[in-house]
């Protein structure tokens, strides 16, 4: 499965969870805080791609980029690969975003993952569940 065909797979289904799409991005707003999922493609396979999962605040606009985000981490399939399915999507999004209801559970999460700070951001690296 290419980036395209994958985008249109997870598309209507995001909608429904109101989300919001910009670009290569979508959002999910929350009273302090905001989900922020990101399809990024290879530059070197157009046919690659790989997922960002994050949070930003309100701080950072309503449409913060990747290097915008208070913390993200990039999803992977149950192989190590960055292509996932539709189904390891969602099933990693859930993973990421469900247990979070405030900007106090971010920081809380973050404490309890294994994460990088670079510069502002916190970039995780193993989840803690």
């Amino acid at each position: 499965m290419n980036k395209t065909e994958f985008v249109s797979e997870i598309k209507p289904i995001l909608k429904k969870l109101d989300y919001k799409k910009n670009n290569t991005y979508w959002y999910k707003y929350h009273e302090d805080y905001i989900e922020c999922i990101c399809v990024c493609g290879s530059q070197w396979d157009m046919n690659d791609y790989f997922i960002e999962v994050g949070y930003s605040t309100f701080e950072n606009g309503k449409y913060p980029t990747l290097l915008n985000w208070y913390c993200r981490y990039m999803l992977e399939g149950q192989s190590g690969q960055y292509n996932i399915s539709p189904i390891e999507f969602f099933n990693g999004t859930q993973s990421f975003f469900d247990s979070i209801s405030s900007k106090k559970d971010i920081d809380c999460f973050i404490k309890n993952s294994t994460a990088i700070k670079v510069g502002n951001q916190f970039i995780i690296t193993t989840m803690n569940n």
